[in-house]
């Protein structure tokens, strides 16, 4: 009988470690960005792109910039209405379809901004022509910048998003 107690005092301690690991290791990376591309596209359709931030710190400022396929696609305007920004850098958002390159660059005062689904702004697009291609985060010159006074650089996740235009 003892024997079975501890085991199952022992079973108790690995589960709660790796409960408390998993848990930790989740935390880790603070903020995600994510652009919600529609799944189907056809050519010559103009199309929505919501920019959107959740994050578990408190943010006040970022900047983004992303690659798209400019062969398939070129942006027509930034909708920047609904923001969680406030304030916007001179000249953004920007974007250049000859290159394929879009910007943006702003933030928010105290107390910034913490919380899931955060809009950044939504990108509208036009499909010049079929095929297939991808977004890319520039992650060495994008940043998130958390609201604690010293500029501290939020780590942040970002997954390549593939546009198919049909």
């Amino acid at each position: 009988m003892n024997r079975l107690r501890y085991t199952l005092l022992l079973l108790a301690i690995i589960g709660s470690g790796a409960l408390l690991y998993f848990s930790l290791t989740r935390e880790k990376i603070p903020a995600k960005i994510v652009l919600d591309v529609p799944q189907s596209i056809k050519q010559s359709e103009t199309f929505d792109v919501p920019l959107r931030i959740s994050t578990t710190t408190a943010m006040n400022a970022a900047e983004f910039y992303f690659s798209f396929p400019a062969e398939l696609v070129e942006v027509s305007e930034i909708n920047q209405t609904g923001s969680i920004y406030s304030l916007w850098i001179k000249d953004q958002p920007a974007f250049n379809n000859a290159l394929g390159e879009l910007s943006l660059a702003g933030g928010l005062p105290k107390p910034g901004f913490v919380g899931r689904n955060g809009l950044i702004a939504i990108v509208k697009f036009k499909a010049k022509k079929r095929g297939d291609g991808v977004i890319t985060l520039d992650q060495n010159k994008s940043r998130i910048l958390a609201n604690d006074g010293l500029g501290t650089k939020i780590e942040a996740t970002f997954e390549p998003v593939t546009l198919t235009v049909k």
